[in-house]
């Protein structure tokens, strides 16, 4: 009988017959590492990767038979899902069709709520009644022009003036020290989603788009101008009072 030895792991402290450590996981962890604190040029990390392509042991003809053999029989015994390829993955695709749960208007609302509740969007009483009081709510609300609950009457549709062109926007931008006239960021800090740099938008307070007066024209980032599409009454109050001290100290 053959006495093994006992020793403490290096990293974990746990008990291993191993000389240093329990697993291979404590030998490469923190300053066990051989490539602790040291930086590999573009030609070493290259080289890595050689040998780790021409080590591989799938090359050898007994390992992947070996490997194939323990996947099939996984397979049969149902440890492991087989991939799906060719007629099953259509017929899978298929089913998930017809058994998605945004088909249900039920489920559709409760995500809808959760998505606003996320955003911190206030919803009107009016438009929150329409929405949920409404059987055919997944028609309706996707609906454009005249069905659609949020529709102003066509404005979207109005032209602007010949003056708003982009001498005038850049104008306001520097009247408002290229920062945006809600949350005060500078025009540097706004990046869209896919990392990009972008203008200020220029909002007209009154939502006249052929009335470009200065006073009537403000800087605001994509973010808060797309809040001034909701309670226009009070936005417009608001940037009356703030551009009109701006224009009188001017």
């Amino acid at each position: 009988m053959k006495i093994e030895n006992i020793n403490i792991c290096l990293n974990c402290s746990k008990k291993t017959t191993n000389p240093k450590f329990c697993s291979k996981k404590c030998s490469n962890n923190g300053k066990h590492n051989p490539m602790y604190n040291k930086k590999q040029s573009i030609k070493q990390k290259i080289g890595a990767i050689k040998r780790m392509i021409e080590n591989n042991p799938m090359k050898k003809l007994g390992i992947a038979k070996k490997v194939s053999n323990t996947l099939i029989r996984k397979y049969k015994n149902g440890e492991l899902i087989p991939p799906m390829t060719g007629k099953k993955n259509l017929g899978a695709s298929k089913n998930m069709k017809e058994n998605n749960p945004m088909k249900n208007p039920e489920i559709v609302k409760k995500t809808f709520e959760t998505r606003r509740q996320k955003d911190n969007l206030k919803w009107t009483e009016i438009q929150r009644k329409k929405i949920l009081s409404n059987k055919n709510f997944q028609k309706i609300f996707f609906k454009k022009g005249k069905d659609n609950i949020n529709w102003q009457d066509g404005k979207s549709t109005e032209l602007y003036g010949i003056e708003f062109n982009d001498k005038l926007k850049e104008i306001i931008r520097k009247r408002d020290n290229y920062r945006c006239q809600q949350c005060f960021r500078h025009q540097d800090e706004l990046f869209t989603k896919t990392r990009r740099k972008y203008k200020l938008n220029i909002h007209h307070i009154d939502y006249n788009k052929q009335n470009n007066n200065f006073d009537n024209i403000v800087s605001l980032c994509r973010n808060c101008h797309m809040q001034t599409n909701f309670k226009r009454n009070d936005w417009t109050e608001y940037f009356q009072n703030r551009i009109g001290e701006k224009c009188q100290l001017h």
